[in-house]
């Protein structure tokens, strides 16, 4: 009988036993989670991986009230996340977004390395370098510090970072704001292979705003001696593409209004706004052919009106007002004069006006090229690197199509 009952108690003890072993396993893995989940992505770097996209290494934390420091991140209390895209896209917002990444070498690097951001239209980053719970750099970079203070005064923003194998793994912690919405196309790159890059990058960038600067010079030209309202149309059209290109792509900055803090954003909101105003024109002068033509004319011509007092309204107003409240409408707006107007060139082509197939076809592509620019804008979608490619080429398609419009057109007046 004792024997039994030892025995018996042998066996609850032992059910005991590995069911607490069970739960400390448990335990073990849901606090291993919760630290990896807390604990930034240390990738050690070789020389033979540059250039490393980083995005998918970076954690991710959203600062809704913008008021967290950097010392209160160094104090190791932020639920981090992985961000888990190759381009973090966090849309437009007020928030400030806080990005950390741990970076180490086993072997020397000789080149001198960069972390450069493929996107010159964030306004404001800071990026902090820390090494045993101590900032040993910080730079600020972004189109809203003047270029004259950028140790690296590029098109796109780009910090310095060094890599020593006899040192303490880097610490890389960033903050990033932006009116115009927050993308991090972060790469670890060699200054060789950046100039590289920027050159040819450049010389596409180039070649596309001399397109349209000579579209632009071509439509005020024949307005100037034509005086119709086609021609201003096309004008204002092409006039607003050269100034909103310039903004989007960072050449603005480094050629003509780099030391003007807030200009980049104010201009391309401005540049923006016209380009509105000018489809609303473009609208007035299609032939359309129905019963509702004068009511769409007096809408369009209402909205001229309006694009005009906003783009002043931008220019004017105090930059911390410039957010999603207002830049978010703005772009919608801008799709649905799109669809508007392709809609009343759809119709008059088939009323078999040829200018309007033109401006159909033309319109068509602009859509797909904003609609590829908007989607990332409001975080529908990731941002993919080529992306910004795509729409270049597809807007370079549209200017060419309108040309074949305007051609088009003076062959219809003369006849």
């Amino acid at each position: 009988m004792p024997f039994r009952i030892t025995t018996r108690w042998s066996a609850v003890l032992v059910q005991h036993c590995a069911r607490t072993q069970r739960f400390r396993t448990i335990l073990f893995l849901c606090g291993w989670l919760v630290t990896q989940s807390l604990t930034a992505a240390e990738l050690n770097v070789s020389p033979n991986q540059i250039p490393i996209q980083l995005g998918l290494y970076l954690d991710h934390y959203e600062d809704v009230g913008a008021s967290l420091t950097i010392d209160d991140l160094l104090q190791g209390n932020i639920p981090w996340q992985r961000s888990g895209q190759n381009i973090p896209t966090l849309g437009i917002s007020r928030s400030a977004h806080w990005f950390y990444i741990t970076l180490s070498s086993t072997s020397r690097i000789d080149d001198n390395l960069l972390l450069s951001f493929n996107s010159a239209v964030l306004d404001r980053i800071e990026v902090y370098m820390v090494r045993n719970n101590t900032i040993e750099q910080q730079f600020l970079v972004g189109d809203t510090i003047p270029i004259s203070q950028l140790e690296y005064p590029f098109r796109i923003p780009a910090v310095p970072l060094r890599l020593n194998p006899d040192t303490e793994p880097t610490r890389v912690l960033m903050r990033a704001t932006s009116s115009a919405g927050v993308e991090i196309p972060l790469t670890l790159i060699t200054t060789a292979q950046f100039a590289a890059q920027q050159q040819g990058e450049i010389a596409f960038l180039g070649a596309l705003l001399a397109l349209f600067f000579l579209c632009f010079v071509s439509c005020a030209i024949l307005y100037y001696f034509m005086r119709d309202k086609p021609f201003l149309a096309f004008t204002l059209f092409f006039g607003g593409a050269v100034v909103f290109f310039m903004a989007q792509t960072g050449l603005g900055r480094v050629w003509i209004w780099g030391e003007l803090s807030e200009a980049n954003t104010r201009i391309s909101l401005f540049a923006a706004c016209i380009l509105v105003a000018s489809l609303c024109l473009i609208g007035q002068i299609i032939s359309l052919e129905s019963r509702y033509r004068e009511l769409i004319h007096i809408v369009l011509r209402f909205t001229t009106y309006g694009m005009v007092l906003l783009s002043a309204y931008f220019l004017v107003i105090p930059f911390n007002q410039i957010s999603a409240d207002n830049v978010i409408p703005l772009m919608l707006l801008a799709l649905l004069i799109n669809f508007t107007v392709m809609i009343m060139a759809g119709v008059t082509a088939l009323q078999g006006s040829k200018t309007a197939l033109y401006l159909f076809c033309s319109w068509l592509l602009l859509i797909l090229a904003y609609v590829s620019f908007l989607a990332y804008k409001v975080n529908l979608v990731e941002r993919a690197a080529m992306i910004p490619a795509a729409a270049e080429v597809l807007s370079v398609a549209s200017a060419l199509l309108l040309l074949l419009a305007i051609a088009e057109f003076i062959r219809a007046k003369n006849e």
